[in-house]
């Protein structure tokens, strides 16, 4: 019953399996170390920080070529301030609560 397969095909069928155990074996371990930690605190920095530049750009080329009364640099400091500020809630929303199988 037990046909007695080519050498080659038997060792590829051995290694796929070995593969795939570990990469059971290794989605299944969740370990949050620092390098996690040093990442995550990065990418929320960057989240913040691009919007709040963006604003303070946009301001500054609105306040030289249409001076008025309004601060714009102030206000859309404070909009890529608020902009940053939700963006980082999502990302972290989105990492601290990742569903296991994904």
């Amino acid at each position: 019953m037990d046909e007695e397969q080519p050498p080659e095909k038997k060792d590829f069928r051995d290694h796929a399996i070995k593969k795939e155990a570990r990469k059971l074996k290794v989605k299944g371990k969740k370990e949050v170390n620092a390098w996690w930690g040093f990442s995550l605190f990065g990418l929320v920095g960057w989240s913040v920080i691009v919007p709040v530049l963006i604003g303070i750009f946009v301001g500054g080329l609105l306040e030289h070529y249409f001076t008025g009364s309004h601060g714009w640099t102030l206000v859309l400091l404070l909009a890529g301030i608020c902009v940053g500020s939700v963006l980082a809630l999502l990302l972290l929303a989105r990492e601290m609560f990742k569903k296991e199988d994904d």
